[in-house]
């Protein structure tokens, strides 16, 4: 049994050490209060989980693409393809939780 401890922690430093914490990496920490919170619950129960999963996607997408979690309304059509989704169902999850997504009044950016 202290073999396999051993393993394991050397297993772990070594992959430690092998991380890249570059300052230019991002982080997106989701705390259990947000991800519990009313509007999360209710997307959840009107869009299952898949629904739920691609409200994070997009908050993922929004931070990755550095322009102060703004992005072009065409841009929607990416998230759908990397969510395997229909655009439509990405527009209308937007437009049903105005609480998490916000469309600009311009209609050309969504934050």
């Amino acid at each position: 049994m202290d073999m396999l401890k051993t393993i394991t922690l050397a297993g772990n430093k070594t992959a430690r050490n092998r991380r890249n914490t570059g300052s230019s990496q991002l982080h997106l920490r989701l705390e259990l209060s947000f991800l519990n919170s009313y509007d999360m619950a209710m997307l959840k129960e009107k869009y299952s989980i898949a629904g739920w999963g691609v409200a994070i996607y997009m908050m993922k997408f929004l931070l990755e693409r550095r322009t102060n979690c703004r992005a072009p309304l065409y841009a929607i059509s990416e998230i759908a393809h990397g969510c395997h989704k229909s655009p439509k169902f990405v527009l209308q999850l937007i437009n049903d939780f105005p609480s998490l997504f916000q469309i600009e009044s311009n209609k050309k950016v969504f934050l």
